[in-house]
């Protein structure tokens, strides 16, 4: 089953973008504002949710863990007494513990199911080994704890046990396992995802070597997560996210492009139906996944790259880490208009075309007859490949199809708009743009400065200029070409603010003519009626005339 997104195929540009409409989910998470800032000793390395009320988030950054009451936006403890940095803070499913890992190879387990309880000594330590721990994961029922390590191994241990003896231990890759953990449908089902791009699936009631089943990511794994209730496993690394299907057939079901630099963090929120990403590109991207569309619904930058995120059980409140800050950010309440402006769009909802084979009506004898549609159908523009390519989204071929050669943007503008409107529709304008040769680029200025102050390219090539400078604004040094691409863009807009600014002080002069001229008209009309008087018109009597 394809369950890649629909894209539509191109049509010509006649309008701005500013009469498109924001969905109920850009207003949703648009509502999300930052409320706190805390700065750490190093660079924030996990967060998680307590997973019932009242909802803290445990932050692991070098040498401390610490709890923060999103509530008040103040810690509730913290814990700085560690010999090395520690990884991987998680709560079990009830609640009542938090794990962590280290860089020494200890998982420890403190008691929080107290209100501001201290974490000062762990209820249990456990150790796995002389390699890190990066990532600790509670079993669905909370009687098992994994430790995964950098040397590619994982341990399963029971809380309960004080001996700390494995019950089942696996060198399951080659490289550093960064991610991982139960399913929440069978406790028995373990993923793990490791640098040498695989993630694995295995069952912990078998003692063989192989896993139920391997997938290659393609790119070193940052993390993985198995869908509630489903049998879809998100993994993230490289550029890319990808859903797998956990079925026999194992296959990949879709891939999110809309991040160009390496993905960090991947979190489930409202309900499990909407998937969020953060990375390096300082975005933070929110999927829905429950539609089967997998369409991106928002993006919010932030100020530094995103090294780990969290959203709350109620889909409240976000937390994410960059670098050695922790930003906490809650949803505002709907304002008035935001609840106004779904209403109208619920209001303007287009009706769905019909076949225009199935348009009858019933004339006044009682007899069906069809009702033949005149209304013009606007032409859609027949693009070849370019269409072809629009439709099966690979926007970075499109680029390069169009630009490489200056014979395919010159000649039609038109048809350029339309597929960089379509490509900034599908929220991958800045992806597509990333890391282009210089001839890519010159032609893209190029073409830029030759229809930017078209009326009806104004709003798409706006789009894409704003998306240039934002790129290279990231950018310390620029090569020469660089530099003179700016230029010549930035003299173009120069000689339009003069132009614009000429046209007003014509239009001025004209104003005072036409004003003076208008009142010397007034005057000579009011000079005639005093000397011709008033044409005066009276009837006379039909006995006169005869």
């Amino acid at each position: 089953m394809n369950r890649a997104s629909y894209v539509k195929g191109l049509v010509p540009v006649t309008e701005n973008l500013n009469s498109i409409q924001h969905s109920d989910d850009y207003l949703y998470w648009q509502r999300m504002e930052q409320v706190a800032v805390f700065q750490e000793g190093g660079n924030i390395s996990s967060t998680a949710f307590l997973p019932i009320s009242p909802y803290h988030v445990a932050t692991t950054s070098a040498f401390r863990l610490t709890i923060y009451d999103t509530n008040v936006c103040d810690s509730v403890s913290t814990n700085s007494r560690f010999n090395t940095q520690v990884f991987g803070a998680t709560y079990r499913k009830d609640g009542s513990l938090l794990g962590c890992g280290s860089m020494d190879g200890i998982v420890r387990l403190y008691d929080v199911h107290k209100v501001n309880t201290s974490l000062k000594t762990a209820l249990r330590t456990i150790k796995t080994g002389t390699s890190p721990v990066h990532v600790v994961s509670f079993s669905r029922s909370g009687h098992k704890v994994g430790a995964m390590n950098d040397n590619g191994t994982f341990n399963i241990y029971d809380v309960a046990d004080t001996s700390g003896r494995s019950l089942f231990s696996k060198e399951a890759h080659t490289d550093h396992i960064r991610c991982g953990g139960f399913s929440d449908v069978n406790e028995n089902i373990l993923a793990t995802g490791s640098y040498d791009h695989t993630v694995k699936l295995w069952d912990t009631r078998k003692s063989g070597d192989k896993p139920l089943f391997s997938v290659d990511h393609g790119y070193p794994v940052e993390k993985v997560i198995l869908f509630p209730h489903s049998n879809i496993m998100a993994t993230a690394g490289g550029q890319f996210i990808k859903l797998w299907d956990m079925t026999m057939s194992h296959k990949e079901i879709h891939i999110f492009e809309n991040h160009h630099k390496t993905v960090t963090s991947l979190c489930l929120a409202t309900k499990n139906k909407k998937l969020v990403s953060a990375g390096l590109d300082k975005r933070i991207n929110i999927f829905n996944i429950a539609s089967g569309d997998f369409k991106l619904i928002y993006q919010m930058s932030t100020l530094a790259p995103v090294l780990t995120l969290a959203m709350s059980p109620t889909d409240d409140c976000m937390v994410y880490g960059m670098q050695n800050v922790v930003t906490i950010n809650r949803r505002k309440p709907a304002m008035k208009k935001d609840v106004q402006v779904s209403a109208m769009k619920l209001a303007h909802k287009e009706p769905k075309a019909k076949s225009f084979r199935k348009i009858t009506t019933t004339d006044t004898e009682g007899h069906t007859v069809r009702v033949e549609v005149s209304a013009p159908i606007l032409d859609k523009i027949n693009l070849g490949p370019i269409e072809k390519l629009i439709v099966s989204k690979k926007f970075n071929k499109v680029i390069e199809v169009i630009f490489y050669r200056s014979s395919e943007w010159k000649n039609n503008p038109s048809m350029v708009v339309a597929a960089l409107r379509q490509i900034y529709f599908q929220k991958a304008l800045r992806r597509c743009l990333t890391g282009r040769d210089e001839k890519i680029m010159g032609n893209i200025f190029k073409f830029i400065r030759l229809h930017l102050f078209n009326n009806a390219y104004f709003s798409t090539l706006m789009k894409v200029t704003e998306c240039l400078i934002e790129i290279y604004s990231d950018e310390t040094e620029f090569n020469q070409e660089t530099k003179k691409n700016f230029n010549d863009l930035k003299k173009v807009v120069e000689h339009e603010i003069k132009r614009e600014g000429e046209m007003l002080r014509i239009k001025g002069m004209l104003e005072v003519i036409f004003n003076a001229n208008k009142k010397h008209i007034m005057k000579d009309d009011h000079e005639y009626g005093d000397i011709f008087g008033e044409l005066v018109i009276t009837p006379r009597s039909l006995n006169t005339l005869s």
